[in-house]
């Protein structure tokens, strides 16, 4: 921070930080450096991250600031990733983030630090707080996965292979299982030959980050329009795993959109006497009744919250029901038939889904 900074409202110094952290915090996420073949995290030039000098003076009333918030970054509603919080200081330098000098007007007007934040990257945001502190990981497991490979490392490269198909379509979709089979080496040598590597249908630490890499790119997600980046495996850890809070009526986000999504299916498919759903994301009476019928149908306690067991049921009777309705594909495959503007029905409601 510079001198005169230490001078604004303490909300403006607050916005400045946390963007400042989520930032940072973008950068170890999507390992954008590692990925790019540099032994680094993130780098000493404010041209592209932060920038620290040991035993630099420093100013009270930031370092009490930075000490109570330094574990609380930005994300979108919903998202697991921590955001790409771009910022200027909005007078020699401006960009389409955050203005620095602009929090400061903004502040002196009575606006709390998210209020602040939510004005130059939009209202889907919000403030997490996480005690979950720990020195940088990289993501690579340690010793190449091949042919016979199982587990979430597995699972990760076929999620993010999936996705990176989506702009190159010959790599083609895969179940997300976590087991490296004939079609998971397919798709990786088809990866490999697509970007110069060695078409060997191996997974090792030049494929691992040369995937992770472009799936970034794709995703934008080191960039202000970045795409979502739900929990791994798309909807989300299971509501009350790790110590986490179940879902009820009022809660909000991709979690409830995927229940909502769930119900549905299950209800235009083979469970007519669970109410149909609209997945908005929003927790609300309906989506309670509808939940309650799930649990009365399948002999779950009917309290109409989702908790890990309701959650886990969910997943699947619905994969099973999709499966009964589409012999011979796997959960997420492409529908067979084109949807356009005008359609509608399960298969729209699933692509929007995706879209969430």
């Amino acid at each position: 921070m510079c001198f005169v900074c230490a001078t604004w409202p303490e909300n403006a110094l607050r916005a400045n930080i946390y963007a400042q952290i989520s930032l940072a915090l973008n950068r170890i996420y999507t390992e954008w450096y590692p990925s790019k073949g540099y032994n680094f995290n993130i780098t000493n030039s404010t041209q592209y991250d932060q920038y620290y000098v040991s035993g630099r003076n420093i100013f009270t009333n930031i370092s009490r600031i930075v000490d109570e918030i330094f574990n609380t970054y930005l994300r979108r509603v919903g998202d697991f990733a921590p955001y790409y919080a771009e910022y200027c200081n909005g007078t020699t330098v401006t960009c389409k983030g955050m203005s620095q000098w602009g929090t400061v007007g903004l502040a002196e007007s009575g606006l709390s630090p998210i209020a602040i934040l939510r004005r130059y990257y939009g209202n889907n945001f919000e403030l997490v707080t996480t005690n979950d502190i720990r020195s940088i990981p990289s993501s690579y497991p340690g010793s190449p996965l091949r042919q016979g490979s199982t587990g979430d490392a597995v699972r990760t490269i076929q999620r993010q292979l999936n996705r990176i198909a989506r702009n190159y379509p010959s790599i083609g979709q895969q179940a997300v299982d976590g087991v490296f089979g004939a079609g998971t080496a397919a798709a990786v040598r088809t990866f490999q030959r697509t970007f110069n590597l060695t078409a060997d249908g191996v997974v090792g630490k030049a494929t691992w980050y040369k995937i992770s890499y472009i799936y970034v790119a794709v995703k934008r997600l080191a960039e202000l329009g970045s795409e979502t980046e739900p929990y791994p495996d798309g909807s989300g850890d299971a509501p009350g795993a790790s110590g986490g809070g179940s879902l009820r009526e009022g809660s909000r986000g991709d979690q409830v959109a995927a229940v909502q999504y769930y119900l549905s299916y299950l209800s235009q498919t083979f469970y007519p006497g669970i109410p149909n759903q609209v997945p908005d994301g929003i927790f609300g009476s309906g989506t309670r009744s509808a939940v309650v019928a799930f649990q009365r149908t399948f002999n779950l306690t009917a309290d109409g919250i989702v908790g890990q067991a309701t959650w886990s049921a969910l997943e699947t009777r619905f994969k099973s029901a999709y499966d009964d309705n589409n012999p011979g594909s796997f959960f997420g495959a492409y529908p067979g038939i084109v949807l356009r503007q005008g359609d509608r029905g399960l298969r729209v409601q699933q692509m929007q889904f995706y879209l969430l």
